[in-house]
C-alpha cells in the first residue's frame, strides 16, 4: 500500500466547498501505485479518517496538496503541516454515490432529491402493477355460474301462464 507524504495548504476560494483537493500530476499517486487522473473521485485517508474527494492538479513541483478547510476538518489535519496520505481510487458505481455526500448543496440536494424520486418511483410502480392485477386476479378466479342451476329453477307466480 503506497502512501503519498504531502503538506498542506490552503485551496484558492473559487474550488471551496466543492470537495476538490489539488495535487501536483507527480504526487497523485493512489494506493496501487497507479497515476490519477485529473477530476477523479477518489478516498483520501490521513491515519483512520477519510473523505471523498475530487482531485485535480495543481501546478507545482513541490510534494503539497491544497484543501478547503472543510475537508482538512474531516480529515483532522492542519494547514502547513506534513501528512502521509493514502489515495484510492473510487469506482464508477460507488462515483456515483459521491453528490450524496458532497459538501456543496449545489451538488447535494438535487442528488438526494433524485435519488429519493428514484427509489419512490419504484414503490410506485410496483404499487401500480399490484394494483392493476387485482381484476385480472379477480376475473379468473371468480366462481362458475351455471346454467343447469338456471333452466331448473321454479318459476315465479308471475312468470306462470294465465288460466
Amino acid at each position: 500500500m503506497k502512501l503519498v507524504k504531502l503538506t498542506i495548504e490552503k485551496l484558492p476560494g473559487e474550488d471551496a466547498w466543492k470537495d476538490i483537493v489539488r495535487i501536483p500530476k507527480a504526487f497523485r499517486i493512489d494506493c496501487n501505485d497507479r497515476h490519477v487522473h485529473r477530476g477523479k473521485i477518489c478516498r483520501l485517508t490521513v491515519g483512520n479518517k477519510s473523505k471523498w474527494v475530487i482531485l485535480h492538479g495543481l501546478d507545482s513541483d513541490q510534494p503539497v496538496i491544497q484543501m478547503d478547510l472543510n475537508v482538512r476538518i474531516a480529515l483532522g489535519v492542519k494547514k502547513g503541516h506534513e501528512y502521509e496520505f493514502k489515495v484510492e481510487q473510487i469506482g464508477r458505481l460507488l462515483a456515483l454515490w459521491f453528490p450524496w455526500k458532497a459538501s456543496d448543496p449545489a451538488y447535494r440536494l438535487p442528488a438526494q432529491l433524485s435519488i429519493v424520486a428514484f427509489i419512490l418511483g419504484v414503490l410506485f410502480g410496483v404499487l401500480g402493477i399490484g394494483v392493476g392485477l387485482i381484476p385480472l386476479y379477480n376475473e379468473r378466479h371468480k366462481a362458475p355460474t351455471s346454467q343447469h342451476s338456471e333452466s331448473s329453477a321454479v318459476p315465479t307466480p308471475s312468470a306462470r301462464a294465465p288460466k
